[in-house]
């Protein structure tokens, strides 16, 4: 909860630095906000465990890609989604691929073309344990 409240005041940072011009300071404080200036990293969407809904925070990211993916029309990305090591492996293979499913609906219910979003997912297959950072959608930008 600390995290996202640290974001959340991130966030407010960036929204005081536009109004008083400050690019630089926002792109350093906060790269998620300067998102659409670095089109082309590879970023991840994480979930909890078990769940395939994105939360706010997710979809502040996504609403990000959806600005870039804006200002690069022909820019497409691929979405792979992963799951962690707990569980059964077919439950993760489908919670994975639903994680995927569920970046990519966000993505086309704001316009962005089915054409431009590929999918991709792989279960708990490159798991590295049971940790947080496995579940996840990683977004690679494709040129």
């Amino acid at each position: 909860m600390d995290d996202l409240e640290g974001r959340v005041d991130d966030l407010s940072l960036h929204v005081d630095q536009l109004d008083r011009g400050g690019d630089e300071a926002r792109q350093a404080e906060n790269p998620v906000a300067g998102l659409s200036a670095l089109t082309g990293k590879n970023l991840s969407v994480h979930f909890t465990l078990g769940s395939a809904t994105l939360g706010a925070e997710e979809a502040a990211l996504l609403n990000e890609v959806i600005r870039a993916m804006a200002q690069a029309p022909t820019g497409r990305v691929l979405l792979t989604g992963h799951a962690d090591s707990s569980g059964d492996p077919a439950r993760n293979l489908a919670l994975s691929e639903q994680r995927a499913k569920s970046v990519r609906n966000y993505l086309l219910g704001h316009g962005i073309s089915g054409e431009r979003v590929l999918l991709n997912y792989t279960g708990s297959r490159y798991s590295t344990g049971a940790g947080a950072a496995e579940r996840r959608v990683s977004l690679d930008w494709i040129r």
